[in-house]
Parts: C-alpha cells; sequence; structure tokens
C-alpha cells in the first residue's frame, strides 16, 4: 500500500502518517539529547516534529506542488474529495478522504508521485 492510499484509509488525523510523510520529502531525524529532532531538507532548522499534514489544512497546502491547484468538495456521506491540477500540462491528482486535510495530503503526494 502506496503512502498516499494509507492517507485516504485513515479515519482521522494520525502522528505517524505525518511522520511517514516527512520521510518520504527527505527529513531526516536526529537524536539531540533526550529528544529526537527533524530537519527539513536544505532547512538547518531543527524542529520538534514535522508539521501536521494529516490534520491541518494549511499545513496539508504546503505538500500541493508548486504550480498546482486544489478542488476540495465534500459528497454527504462519501467523504471528502480533492482534485489537484498541474497549470498549464496536463496532470492531475484525485483522493477521497474522511477530512479535508487528509484528502489533501493524498492527492498532494500522488501529484508528487509519492
Amino acid at each position: 500500500m502506496t503512502l498516499s492510499e494509507r492517507i485516504e484509509a485513515a479515519e482521522g488525523p494520525s502522528r505517524e502518517l505525518d511522520w511517514l510523510i516527512a520521510e518520504a520529502l527527505g527529513w531526516t531525524r536526529r537524536q539531540v539529547g533526550q529528544v529526537i529532532a527533524y530537519y527539513a531538507p536544505g532547512d538547518g532548522i531543527m524542529r520538534a516534529g514535522p508539521p501536521k499534514w494529516t490534520a491541518s489544512l494549511d499545513a496539508a497546502m504546503s505538500l500541493v506542488p508548486e504550480g498546482w491547484r486544489t478542488s476540495i468538495s465534500n459528497t454527504t456521506g462519501l467523504g471528502w474529495f480533492v482534485l489537484v491540477c498541474e497549470y498549464g500540462r496536463f496532470g492531475e491528482a484525485y483522493a477521497k478522504a474522511t477530512t479535508p486535510a487528509l484528502a489533501l495530503a493524498a492527492a498532494a503526494l500522488k501529484a508528487r508521485g509519492l
């Protein structure tokens, strides 16, 4: 099962999935004293953990590749649907999940090939 499929299947936000997204995006983690620190690629700033991509719509938006747009809709009883389309070129990624943040995170990762 791919990471985006795991996100679509999630029943709600998950820090475990957030950590898996971080690893897929190239984040690294190191033991600093008694804490595990996270570092985004090309960013020397130590963080306590990755963003809450599966819980926050704003955080999930940061996963959408530059130049792509989103369309989010909710069909009562069927969950949230997201379509991410690339401007000016053919390309789209579609996801369905129980929350808008999960659907957007999954679609954005599909657009990134994850």
